[in-house]
């Protein structure tokens, strides 16, 4: 066992990954344990190379390349965002706003494989008040083990989608 202590795990055998935020989904890349994914609140995806420390982060946020890229409402992202890495090229991330980005993890080149995929419900946030922190975004995304082509994603506020053509038609 790789643990520092006989009775089992303890805190001393945890590595904190994140300086900050609540940590939503993680992903090490099956050819090196040592890169990992991560996802917090709002879309804040990096990749970490665990032997440099090196982060590069990775959440699409440039306004006008967002809008060059197919964006035609504004970027909005679930507290908890849907994420998942490909089983079939574990160089691609999938990330959720209410628009279905595939990632390259690398090279952080990113692409919007989908419309807005929500049910497009503008309303006004009221933030802890009501305990809404989003809505109208993607809350999960499941890459087929059989077929890299065919995606699934749920919306926070109803939809559920699927394409079967690697995101050119849902």
């Amino acid at each position: 066992s790789a643990t520092h202590d006989e009775e089992g795990i303890t805190s001393y055998d945890w590595e904190k990954l994140r300086y900050n935020g609540d940590g939503m989904g993680s992903a090490f890349d099956p050819r090196d344990p040592n890169i990992v994914y991560m996802v917090q609140e709002f879309g804040n995806t990096s990749r970490l190379d665990m032997r440099t420390w090196d982060r590069t982060e990775l959440q699409p946020t440039d306004t006008t390349e967002l809008r060059k890229k197919g964006a035609t409402h504004s970027v909005r992202w679930d507290w908890t965002p849907a994420f998942a890495l490909s089983m079939h090229d574990p160089n691609i991330i999938y990330l959720g706003s209410n628009y279905l980005f595939r990632i390259n993890g690398k090279s952080g080149k990113w692409d919007i494989i989908s419309p807005d995929l929500s049910a497009q419900q503008e309303r006004t946030m009221k933030g802890a008040i009501n305990g809404y922190h989003s809505y109208g975004a993607l809350f999960s995304v499941a890459e087929s083990p059989l077929d890299r082509n065919i995606i699934w994603a749920g919306a926070d506020d109803g939809p559920l989608w699927i394409t079967q053509n690697g995101g050119k038609r849902w």
